[in-house]
C-alpha cells in the first residue's frame, strides 16, 4: 500500500472559506476556489486549465489582496466543471500581501474561542 495522500503534502491544507475571492489571468476569470495552503491552492474551474502552464492568480480576502504566479499541477474533470491544483511559483507580485500573510488571515478566522 503506497502512502496516502495526506502524507505526501509538504503544507497544511486549508478549506477555502466562502469569502475568499479567486480570479486568474489578464481577464479575471472567476474561480470556485477548494482549498489552500503556503503552496498552493485549489480550484474548481468551468474549462480545464492546461497541465504546466503558468498564469497570474489574484486571491483577496478581507482587504488583503494577494497576485501570485502558479503553475497547473493537475487538472481532472469533477462533477460541475475541472477540479484545477496550482502550486504558487516565484515570489507574490510587487505591490501584493504575502502568501503568508493570506493564510495567516484565513487561519485565525476558523478559529473560535467559546
Amino acid at each position: 500500500m503506497g502512502p496516502s495522500a495526506f502524507s505526501r503534502r509538504r503544507d497544511m491544507r486549508l478549506g477555502a472559506p466562502r469569502n475568499l475571492r479567486v480570479t486568474i489571468g489578464a481577464e479575471k476569470a472567476k474561480a470556485v476556489p477548494h482549498d489552500i495552503s503556503m503552496g498552493g491552492l485549489s480550484i474548481l474551474a468551468t474549462a480545464p486549465i492546461a497541465l504546466r502552464t503558468v498564469h497570474t492568480v489574484h486571491l483577496k480576502f478581507g482587504s488583503i489582496e494577494v497576485v501570485h504566479k502558479v503553475r497547473v499541477q493537475h487538472c481532472r474533470r469533477a462533477q460541475r466543471g475541472w477540479f484545477v491544483g496550482m502550486a504558487f511559483v516565484d515570489k507574490p507580485l510587487e505591490a501584493s500581501a504575502t502568501i503568508t500573510r493570506l493564510f495567516s488571515a484565513i487561519l485565525e478566522s476558523a478559529i473560535t474561542f467559546s
